[in-house]
């Protein structure tokens, strides 16, 4: 896991028995003073480490928190600055892992952690999602109004785990953000 939530991880520092062992503690938590394209250089370390190893886990989650400002505060990087860092290191770390051996059996989920409440033309609490993957299909926009729980359920089929609560067990996967035949081809 890279990144934070909650306790688990304090100041790149992981805390807990069940985490021990299953975080990259180099890997900076939530700093916004920490570029993400930093952050997203220590994970290529990480990843390529583990793939070396053959110790890749079946699922990494990742936070890179700078679509996170500190707005227009002075003396801090401006909102548009900590968007092009947050691009730069996603745009980065999906080019690495679609060069990577283990590519073909990749699927990248990305969904902010919030929806910040922003106003939109159809409600104020929804947020974008992003897949990429070989059985992802490219250039498309999936119009089906999917859930974060929605996302955790494809997770779950994907990885073969039952569903964790009535929500996730109940949630409609993310199926038509998918194809049968795999595009091999690596982001750039």
């Amino acid at each position: 896991s890279y990144g934070s939530y909650g306790e688990l991880v304090d100041k790149g520092k992981a805390s807990g028995p069940a985490i021990q062992g299953h975080v990259c503690e180099p890997y900076a938590g939530f700093d916004l003073h920490v570029k993400d394209v930093d952050r997203e250089k220590v994970w290529e370390q990480d990843f390529d480490r583990l793939v070396a190893a053959g110790h890749l886990p079946d699922l990494s989650i990742i936070r890179l928190p700078n679509d996170h400002t500190f707005g227009a505060r002075k003396g801090e990087f401006s909102p548009l600055s900590y968007a092009a860092d947050n691009d730069l290191a996603l745009g980065r770390l999906i080019e690495h892992l679609s060069k990577s051996p283990v590519w073909k059996e990749s699927v990248v989920m990305v969904v902010e952690d919030d929806a910040q409440n922003g106003p939109d033309h159809v409600d104020a609490h929804r947020s974008t999602a992003y897949l990429m993957g070989p059985y992802v299909r490219r250039h498309a926009v999936v119009h089906t109004a999917y859930t974060t729980s929605g996302m955790l359920r494809t997770l779950e089929l994907i990885l073969g785990l039952p569903p964790m609560s009535q929500y996730d067990a109940a949630a409609v996967p993310l199926w038509a953000c998918f194809t049968p035949k795999p595009n091999l081809a690596p982001y750039t």
